[in-house]
């Protein structure tokens, strides 16, 4: 599956450099938001922050070897590991997920121990503790069920997977949610992005030994911020795939974009279509008390996912080609809805 996927992509490199795309790399600002500022995405020797501040993490010196002689080489790449956001209301059990691939051909990393660590932000006395560890089965992930006797508390926690190996690893946020709580969903693709095929063209210009950086709409961050402002939280749905994930958190940090929580595809959903991806998704949090106020996308496989998780026409709001139709609210631009939004 991963492979046909990676397949699809290099073939997409190869068009672009036959048809002359330029890559350029975009500069950002480091600029603070107004909040502490918290580290979400790491590769080695590199760090990039997200919102909410964890303490200095005191990691365990690396074991600088593997389990698996095969494994060796790997540490001559650079990690893509994922952790995947979750959500879950305060009745049920909690899970945590994390894969763990190196270099551009995302090789899968097998048979290592993952240490796992969190920190709540709730908490009243936050720290860094550690879990418990797990090895990583032959696709590279782990699959840890917490304890009930450890079960995280209303809010978001952070959790670290950290690899024993070499001292790489993947943070996940988990927020723990009440019977209610409203949250206003955001696409990336096309949505956040100038189009659809930005993510296909950092993707490849990786592949293809190039730098670029997805280009987001002009004043995409600062609509997300009203609703943080306004109390609100935050869903990234995306329907990348759940390999594209450390790019994409990566993108949302650099683009300085509100906290969040970012899914993406998992395995099974791959080859579904959008729509039901989406529509599935939204109806599974929506079972667990996420109340949507609102929801943003740019496609027609937005819109109808919206309108299945129940949505209203009024709370449905769309950018580019598609905006308008199906009685939803158009958007121009962004700068021009933010003013529509802070006149109401």
């Amino acid at each position: 599956m991963k492979k046909k996927l990676l397949f699809l992509f290099i073939l997409s490199c190869l068009v672009l450099a036959n048809t002359s795309v330029s890559f350029a790399f975009q500069s950002t600002s480091t600029a603070s938001t107004k909040e502490a500022l918290s580290k979400s995405y790491s590769s080695r020797n590199q760090t990039h922050y997200y919102n909410l501040k964890p303490g200095n993490f005191p990691p365990p010196k690396p074991t600088e070897t593997f389990n698996n002689w095969w494994n060796y080489p790997l540490v001559n790449h650079t990690p893509h590991h994922n952790g995947y956001d979750k959500i879950f209301s305060q009745y049920e059990s909690q899970r945590v997920e994390g894969k763990f691939h190196y270099g551009k051909s995302r090789k899968d990393l097998e048979g290592e121990w993952i240490s796992i660590y969190v920190w709540s932000f709730s908490s009243e006395n936050p720290q860094w503790i550690k879990y418990g560890r797990r090895k990583t089965d032959y696709d590279g992930r782990i699959y840890f069920n917490i304890p009930e006797d450890k079960r995280l508390p209303l809010g978001i926690s952070i959790v670290r997977m950290y690899v024993e190996g070499d001292g790489t690893f993947a943070d996940s946020y988990i927020q723990i949610i009440r019977d209610r709580e409203d949250f206003v969903v955001f696409d990336i693709d096309g949505t956040l992005t100038l189009n659809d095929i930005e993510f296909v063209k950092e993707f490849t210009s990786e592949l293809c030994d190039e730098l670029y950086q997805s280009k987001a709409y002009p004043g995409a961050q600062d609509v997300v911020k009203y609703y943080v402002d306004r109390g609100y939280n935050i869903i990234y749905l995306t329907a990348r795939p759940y390999w594209g994930s450390d790019l994409s958190r990566k993108w949302l940090i650099e683009k300085e974009f509100p906290f969040g929580i970012l899914h993406t595809k998992y395995n099974e959903d791959t080859f579904e279509e959008n729509d039901v991806y989406k529509t599935n998704y939204l109806n599974k949090i929506i079972n667990k008390g996420v109340h949507i106020e609102r929801a943003y996308g740019n496609a027609t496989t937005d819109i109808d996912a919206y309108y299945s998780a129940g949505l209203y026409s009024s709370q449905i709001f769309i950018i580019g080609e598609n905006s308008g139709i199906a009685n939803t609210v158009p958007i121009s631009t962004y700068l021009e809805h933010l003013e529509t939004l802070n006149q109401n």
